[in-house]
């Protein structure tokens, strides 16, 4: 496949089209205010195209303890079609040296989506992500998400939950409140 991968600039006709995918791909409620995703030196939007045509996106942020991954996007119409996957993969690479932490809709049988929230904690998986014992909640959107990690060597050796929700609030300047928990025991 192969894609060809560039950094996304802040006020450019490639973030234009970076923000139509999101709206895609991700409901309202889903999404942070957009003026946060360009506004610390840590945060990273990633274009992936293939004959200049935007495939997919991703949006990431770290600090020196954690990155974390906050938009992996494949247009619809390249979906089920291997990109996400080789999207994550270079993602990974990029963050190899720190854990990579990501959210996902837990699993709701009464939510109408549950079946794509199964099939994208599947996808997840398949590509290394392992559940933590956390979940996110973002009561401006009104979702929970189940907090998955990747390491290299497949342990998290300790997760500071504080501060963790600390860096993710600093990153969203605030505006889109977040709170970590411990799930409960099933």
């Amino acid at each position: 496949m192969n894609l060809e991968v560039r950094k996304i600039a802040n006020n450019t006709k490639e973030q234009k089209e970076a923000f139509e995918l999101l709206d895609e791909v991700f409901p309202l409620v889903e999404q942070v205010p957009k003026e946060t995703l360009f506004s610390l030196e840590m945060n990273s939007m990633l274009g992936f195209y293939i004959d200049n045509e935007l495939i997919g996106i991703t949006h990431s942020f770290r600090n020196e303890k954690v990155a974390y991954l906050q938009y992996l996007a494949v247009h619809k119409k390249h979906q089920d079609q291997g990109y996400g996957t080789e999207i994550l993969t270079y993602i990974k690479s990029i963050y190899k040296d720190t854990v990579l932490l990501l959210a996902a809709e837990e699993e709701d049988e009464s939510a109408p989506d549950n079946e794509q929230r199964i099939r994208r904690l599947r996808f997840y998986r398949r590509n290394g992500f392992l559940p933590s014992s956390y979940l996110q909640d973002e009561p401006k959107g009104g979702v929970t998400y189940e907090l998955l990690y990747y390491t290299p060597n497949k342990i998290l050796e300790s997760f500071d939950a504080e501060g963790y929700e600390k860096f993710i609030n600093e990153a969203l300047l605030g505006l889109w409140p977040t709170i970590i928990r411990r799930k409960k025991a099933r």
